[in-house]
């Protein structure tokens, strides 16, 4: 049984039709789940694109948390409008 192969920032720009900038702004801004291979080196908090993958299983589960619907609301009955007597000025 073969496990999944992790995805590349390419590979995942290319599932959501999205730039390689917008999948790393998701991994930045967004909490998108990766996995790094890169060396660790104390101190230093870049991260290099060339050893980040992403599992698919993660990455589904992400997406299913970011569903969103636009919902219409229900059409609000009119409320009664009083009219006040406010007599001469």
């Amino acid at each position: 049984m073969a496990a999944e192969q992790l995805l590349t920032v390419d590979d995942l720009a290319s599932r959501w039709s999205l730039t390689a900038m917008q999948i790393r702004g998701l991994v930045k801004r967004d909490g998108l789940p990766f996995v790094s291979f890169q060396p660790f080196t104390p101190g230093r908090m870049h991260i290099s694109w060339r050893f980040i993958r992403f599992d698919p299983k993660q990455v589904s589960e992400w997406e299913a948390g970011r569903r969103r619907t636009f919902a219409v609301p229900e059409r609000a009955t009119p409320k009664a409008v009083v009219l006040r007597n406010l007599g001469a000025y």
